[in-house]
């Protein structure tokens, strides 16, 4: 395919998007360099344009390229030279970005470990990528050190020694090397490795910089955890562009915040999942516009037309919605773009037209090739591929076979089905395994049945995902429990929460006397009795709303969370509340009592009964004079022991993230 072909295919057959005046396209040739070379080529020419900002942090390319090149030399340190793997741990903060960097600068790969996820977990992914040194901060530096255990070197950006030079290092990094390991949920019940090297990665950014006209003036969202594979481009795409990338936390700040930020930040490209995009069109307020956005990108999972719809009546004109489709093993396979006039065609939102270096493929059980409007496997064939995963050439050989035409291609099954029309626009039509994606998350639910299992708790389980509305997927668990008592939401939370990210942890729990069984013995998932709005086997007992505050926090938790009733000593989490719930339940609460309310105080506060009782003394605080509030404020803060109990675990986890 002719890259005018891959062009016109990948940004849409209406061509839409159009490029600045300051474009520059990401050549071919640089493809077979590596992630630093052309990180450095971008410093020599935008040295002082801003690269990175976080809150009120910004960052110049040359002061990004400095600091990666002293952690570069850090590494070498503590590891030496040649092939090896380097984890980082750091929260949602740019040096993360620097350290990254400066572990592919030093021809290592890099394995980022995502503090918030179980230590169980992460313990794993260490051990199992073998890696010798563990890079992190201050912020991170006691989780670092709990993992290593003396069997890894630890280099802590925030006390590296004064002398290390940060000029560029002048390693040669070719194109077949290593460049990262990102684990993903597995089926076996552990989490697997999937390897890429340089040349796919840059791939993938030189298709979504030419495809999308990413340029110097491009500002671009980096919402996401580095452990998964998107997060890439939203950090590598604008810093091999001259453009710069806007970390932002939507778990700490929500919704609202995150689109005031949109618009404080100016920011030209939306990277997000649809989950997380919907959530934002719910919180906006009347006079609220983004002039400045050009590009909303989706991925991660299902786009419907109903996300079309939200786009066209909250989105600006001269911003285009595209839908990317792909996986962590291939990167981004398809695109399709979107403008206010488009028609779509079908039921669903295409997933779109191949990208650059990948051809999509519709096969039958036999592997060979269907034509338009068949139903079969999506399959990728391509050069630009995972190499596999990490030390399993069992799961490997499963979904990775050689092309056999010739080419050094190779093909990877996706697990998903679908079709393509006579223009080869691909359509995707659900899975043919127990692989699901849940708000932007790729989860595999035997890994869930089988920590349900080990927590004690429960004999037997069987998780699916339930979409209660087009789009809203979430993931409940059917259990017979072990032992004639059942044990309560909590402690099944509780028990998942040591093996499992809170992404993987069930909404709803639904007990069972015995698993549905087909004729021949195996679990019935179609038989799975449906989910119906009832409050699920609290530890607490249910107590009605007795104030006005209360009645109308306990109607809003019910219906965000889909229940027929909430009582006022209901946990948020345990009622299967997750961050993007909270910020709908914080959105309609700021409407509900024309109150400024932070995410952080539904956290803070649970509870319907606490929750309330914090709006309350907010509104009155808002009528008292000035003095009278600040005495009020230092009586709360010396009698409210749960709040200074609370501040003090914030803290603790801030410190360990």
């Amino acid at each position: 395919m002719s890259e005018s072909g891959d062009r016109r295919r990948a940004g849409g057959r209406t061509g839409m998007i159009k490029p600045g005046g300051s474009f520059v396209e990401f050549p071919p040739e640089d493809v077979e360099r590596s992630v630093p070379w052309c990180f450095e080529r971008r410093v020599e020419k935008h040295r002082d344009r801003l690269a990175v900002k976080c809150g009120g942090v910004e960052i110049t390319y040359d002061a990004l390229n400095r600091t990666a090149n002293r952690i570069a030399r850090a590494v070498l340190t503590a590891d030496g030279e040649g092939e090896g793997q380097v984890c980082t741990v750091f929260g949602h903060d740019p040096a993360n970005i620097a350290a990254i960097m400066g572990a592919l600068k030093t021809g290592k790969t890099f394995v980022p470990l995502d503090p918030l996820y179980p230590y169980e977990r992460i313990a794993y992914m260490l051990g199992d990528c073998q890696a010798r040194t563990i890079v992190t901060d201050n912020g991170n530096l006691e989780l670092a050190k709990r993992l290593a255990d003396g069997a890894q070197r630890i280099v802590n950006v925030d006390a590296m020694e004064k002398d290390f030079a940060d000029d560029n290092l002048g390693i040669e990094v070719g194109p077949d090397a290593r460049s990262y390991i990102l684990y993903t949920s597995g089926s076996t019940g552990n989490p697997k490795g999937v390897v890429h090297v340089h040349r796919n990665v840059l791939n993938f950014i030189r298709n979504i910089i030419n495809n999308l006209y990413l340029s110097v003036e491009d500002r671009m969202t980096h919402m996401m955890s580095t452990s998964f594979g998107a997060s890439l481009s939203c950090y590598l795409a604008p810093l091999l562009s001259g453009g710069s990338t806007h970390m932002f936390d939507p778990k700490r700040h929500g919704p609202m915040e995150l689109a005031q930020w949109l618009m404080r930040d100016r920011i030209t490209f939306f990277y997000s999942v649809p989950s997380l995009f919907r959530a934002v069109a719910a919180a906006l307020t009347p006079g609220m516009d983004f002039p400045n956005l050009r590009v909303i990108r989706l991925g991660g999972e299902a786009v419907t037309p109903a996300d079309v719809e939200v786009y066209r009546k909250h989105f600006p004109g001269n911003a285009v919605l595209t839908n990317a489709y792909g996986s962590t093993e291939a990167t981004v396979v398809t695109q399709y773009s979107i403008g206010k006039d488009t028609e779509l065609k079908t039921k669903t939102v295409p997933a779109g037209y191949e990208c650059g270096g990948a051809e999509a493929l519709v096969l039958d059980d036999d592997f060979n090739e269907l034509g338009p409007g068949e139903v079969g496997h999506i399959a990728v064939k391509s050069r630009y591929l995972a190499l596999g995963y990490w030390r399993r050439p069992d799961l490997t050989e499963k979904v990775f076979l050689p092309a056999g035409d010739g080419s050094g291609r190779r093909i990877y099954l996706t697990g998903d089905m679908g079709r393509m029309d006579e223009h080869r626009c691909f359509e995707i039509l659900g899975r043919k395994d127990f692989q699901v994606k849940v708000r932007g998350y790729r989860v595999e639910t035997p890994e869930i049945e089988a920590a349900l299992v080990k927590s004690g708790l429960v004999r037997e389980a069987a998780v699916v995902a339930r979409e209660d509305e087009p789009g809203g997927s979430r993931l409940v668990a059917y259990i017979v429990a072990d032992g004639p008592s059942r044990p309560t939401v909590g402690q099944l939370r509780e028990g998942l929460r040591s093996r499992l990210p809170e992404y993987m942890i069930p909404s709803a729990f639904v007990f069972l006397d015995r698993l549905p069984l087909t004729p021949n013995g195996k679990l019935d998932r179609r038989a799975l009795p449906a989910v119906v709005g009832v409050r699920g086997e609290l530890a607490t007992a249910f107590v009605a709303p007795r104030t006005p505050v209360e009645e109308t926090l306990a109607t809003i938790w019910a219906e965000v969370l889909q229940l027929d009733r909430v009582g006022v000593e209901d946990n948020f989490l345990e009622l299967g509340g997750h961050s993007l719930l909270a910020g709908q339940v914080v959105s309609r609460a700021v409407r509900a009592f024309q109150l400024d309310i932070p995410l952080v105080w539904l956290f803070e506060a649970p509870t319907v009964a606490r929750m309330a009782m914090t709006i309350t003394q907010a509104l009155a605080r808002r009528a008292r004079p000035e003095h009278l509030e600040r005495m009020l404020d230092e009586a709360e803060s010396s009698s409210d022991k749960d709040r200074k109990e609370f501040r003090s675990g914030r803290s603790r986890k801030r410190r360990n993230s």
